[in-house]
């Protein structure tokens, strides 16, 4: 995977990554009932990269520390998701 690491990309990721990351666990919630009836484990690896991406992006210095705290913790969930169905995540 190539990963574009230029300032740009980088604010975008900033930016957006948090929203996305927020929205999708809502759907979740609210379509699936939560992350135990969700089937989809593609798209949970999808997000916890983004997870990943973003919290390696802002590591020294997080723009929002609740929104740091609310992806460590879906980060956290997407992660024992994984591992209870024996899914891999190769980061």
């Amino acid at each position: 995977m190539v990963v574009d690491d230029t300032p740009q990309a980088e604010t975008l990721r900033s930016d957006t990554y948090p929203v996305g990351i927020l929205v999708w666990r809502k759907h979740v919630d609210d379509i699936y009932g939560g992350l135990d009836h969700y089937p989809e484990a593609a798209a949970v690896r999808s997000i916890l990269f983004a997870c990943t991406r973003w919290l390696s992006d802002h590591a020294s210095q997080p723009p929002d520390e609740e929104q740091r705290v609310r992806i460590e913790s879906i980060k956290s969930e997407l992660e024992a998701w994984l591992s209870e169905r024996g899914e891999p995540y190769l980061g």
